[in-house]
């Protein structure tokens, strides 16, 4: 049963995440309407009423600057709470100033071991049915059966009147043929066929790919009536209103139960009849306006008949809209209307891009934001994540049960341990919406890839601990000379040597696709590649608190005065942090010539390279007294840059050579183990002192729990 219901739930989530977006499409439709009202044409208020219709079909939709949706982005931003922003500070904070003050208490409850609260944990005992899983049962049960009556119910309709149809006699009269063909001659569409059908209340049009007209067998009508009849119905087959009605069909079942949908079809039938009202009354001399209404007010009258299904459109049916469609023939003409209608469209174009769309990432988030910080020298900081290069929004289903459970068995007095889960989100800097039905401990997650996996590792530990993680991640680089003094170190295990086969000859490199056109561009396409290997081992221990603050003190005492940096950042379990000491130093490499009109003198083409040391590091803890580590050390530098004269020019550019290690490791700590990581470099020359680049790198991890504050 899981199988069958597992995509009937997407699929739910994803109608209701839709009809959540058109509620705002709705509202500015229904403003523009009611400003606008009679100065825009009913065909154009029939489109803005369809907009809504495409809305409730689209869970996302193209990123826009000027979409409607920005307004759930006001009401999220609009509701930070103090906890919020106080966890935000905590996660943000400079790196060099150390822990916070408001921490202070957690980190002496964390190193102590005392609990935070003297209370037992008691897990908390459900009485009763379990009114989630009945409300999910009814969901997966009630919606589906009703998408299934509407469509069947439409589709026995539309075979039934298929097949009525399909026994009717084609109609033969030269005078009823004629009126019909001129009709339509004067609108601009081809004539449909023409069939009497028996026991038809009120003419119709029935049919996408063969329209035909549908007359009833026992009306009487006059030349000028069956004028109007064909006019009005030629109107529809010029609009493609058969079409749309059949395309509106699976949006009418999908949202059977959304008063949303019923009113947005509501409204665009009501403009869709007035639209083919006016053009036949744009066709009709003013002294035959009464008898046209008079005519609507005959078929509506009419006793009922079956319907037409999922491609019938009746010439009057619905009494209800039937003053509202004689009121409008007393409206100005269109040349009367204030609003032009090259205005209306442009109106409605703007509509639609307001509409069918998302909002745009928040420029902050782009590229270009990001690249100062990565020029700014001896910057260290945290990186937004991959939201910079990635920024698809992605719709995720989380279930919240198992963390609700064990949030509410840690913490008892959490009166709402559900929003008190999902404020994290909050944390996440970047766009996201969550769609939260009532009752249920499932929810629904528009958010970057990056945002959902934050999310997914607060969850996974909510529902392993009860609470989440903040991980605080310390690297100092120093310089020392007797680390060979340090106690309990097996140095033959520890020494990690390169492998001996990076000097195998690589691929040919490609200069660029082979092309059989003779006509091709005579030009040398080349591609150049220089790599060199480096065969110097590596330093990776794991030390004892003690060890590592013998080693610091070794350090500042030696001739290496004190560590040359001390970044800390603090940042939630399982995430990303990227501490960087660079500096960024231009060179000129190359040169650009400008030709034709605006040719100048050669332009130079700068190369901007890095100098320095970055350490990723991704801490995932694997229960409250281990941390998994992964880490990777990577290290630029610059070394001799040379000059190079182009020939044939007075032009010289500079060969600066950048070399760069990288280097990974992934261990797990206790509290108060430093991970010790160093490349052990050659010696310059004859001298048996290690060169200036002899640095270690010591990654210090420490956590502490992390609740926020009560929802309440």
């Amino acid at each position: 049963m899981r199988g069958f219901i597992h995509p009937v739930e997407e699929l739910f989530e994803g109608i209701a995440n839709a009809a959540i977006a058109a509620v705002a499409v709705v509202l500015l439709v229904w403003l523009v309407d009611r400003l606008a009202g009679r100065r825009l044409s009913p065909g154009i208020r029939a489109a803005l009423w369809l907009l809504v219709a495409a809305r409730l079909v689209m869970p996302t939709g193209p990123d826009s600057a000027l979409s409607v949706q920005r307004v759930w982005s006001l009401f999220e931003r609009a509701q930070p709470a103090a906890a919020v922003a106080e966890a935000q500070n905590g996660t943000q904070a400079s790196p060099m100033t150390g822990d916070q003050p408001s921490r202070a208490a957690e980190w002496e409850r964390a190193s102590s071991g005392t609990p935070a609260s003297a209370q037992p944990a008691r897990p908390t005992r459900r009485s009763g049915p379990d009114w989630d899983d009945i409300i999910f049962w009814t969901l997966m049960f009630a919606w589906p059966a009703g998408v299934a009556w509407v469509l069947l119910r439409a589709a026995y309709a539309s075979a039934r009147f298929a097949w009525r149809l399909h026994s009717s006699a084609e109609e033969t009269a030269d005078a009823t043929v004629d009126v019909v063909l001129h009709a339509c001659d004067e609108v601009g569409v081809c004539r449909p066929r023409i069939k009497r059908v028996p026991g038809l209340g009120a003419p119709a049009l029935f049919g996408v790919l063969r329209p035909t007209l549908c007359l009833p067998l026992d009306s009487e009508l006059s030349t000028a009536e069956l004028r109007m009849i064909a006019l009005h119905e030629a109107a529809h087959l010029r609009r493609r209103d058969c079409l749309v009605a059949w395309l509106l069909t699976p949006i009418r079942a999908l949202h059977w139960c959304n008063p949303i949908a019923w009113l947005a079809l509501g409204r665009y039938e009501r403009y869709r009849e007035q639209a083919c009202d006016e053009a036949v009354r744009r066709r009709l001399p003013a002294s035959q306006l009464t008898s046209y209404a008079d005519l609507l007010l005959r078929f509506a009258s009419a006793k009922p008949a079956p319907a037409p299904g999922l491609v019938g459109l009746w010439f009057a049916r619905s009494a209800r809209e039937l003053g509202a469609r004689i009121e409008a023939l007393d409206e100005p003409t269109p040349g009367q209307r204030r609003v032009p209608k090259l205005v209306g469209v442009a109106l409605l174009a703007v509509v639609a891009v307001a509409t069918l769309t998302d909002p745009a990432v928040s420029r902050s988030n782009a590229p270009a934001a990001v690249l100062p910080k990565q020029v700014s020298p001896y910057s260290w900081t945290i990186p937004p994540g991959t939201d910079a290069v990635d920024d698809e929004l992605l719709h995720e289903s989380y279930d919240l049960t198992d963390a609700v459970a064990k949030i509410a068995e840690v913490r008892p007095e959490e009166q709402e341990p559900q929003q008190w889960l999902l404020k994290y989100l909050h944390l996440f800097d970047g766009e996201h919406r969550v769609l939260r039905p009532a009752g249920s401990n499932r929810v629904l997650v528009r958010s970057t890839r990056e945002g959902h996996r934050f999310f997914a590792n607060l969850l996974g530990d909510a529902e392993r601990f009860g609470h989440t993680w903040q991980v605080v991640v310390s690297t100092r680089v120093f310089r020392a000379e007797d680390v060979e003094s340090l106690p309990d170190v097996d140095w033959k295990k520890v020494t990690v040597f390169p492998p001996t086969d990076s000097t195998v000859d690589p691929p040919l490199p490609s200069s660029g696709e082979f092309s059989g056109d003779e006509h091709a561009a005579e030009e040398i396409s080349l591609s150049t590649e220089s790599v060199s290997f480096e065969y110097a081992p590596h330093l990776a221990v794991r030390l004892s608190s003690a060890a590592t603050d013998r080693l610091m003190r070794a350090a500042s005492t030696g001739r290496g005065d004190s560590p040359y940096s001390a970044p800390k950042v603090t940042l939630f379990n399982g995430q990303e942090a990227m501490v960087i000491d660079r500096s960024q130093t231009p060179f000129v490499v190359g040169v650009e010539y400008v030709e034709g009109e605006h040719a100048t003198a050669a332009q130079p083409t700068i190369a901007v390279l890095p100098e320095g040391a970055r350490v990723d590091v991704r801490p995932r803890m694997v229960d409250a007294d281990t941390v998994d580590l992964n880490c990777r050390l990577v290290l630029t530098h610059i070394g001799r840059v040379g000059e190079a004269k182009l020939p044939g020019q007075d032009i010289v550019v500079q060969t600066p050579r950048i070399d760069r290690k990288s280097l990974s490791a992934r261990c797990r700590l206790k509290k108060g183990q430093t991970l010790l990581l160093a490349p052990l470099t050659g010696f310059n020359g004859d001298a048996k002192q290690p060169s200036d680049r002899s640095f270690y790198y010591a990654v210090t991890v420490d956590w502490f729990a992390d609740p926020l504050e009560p929802a309440n």
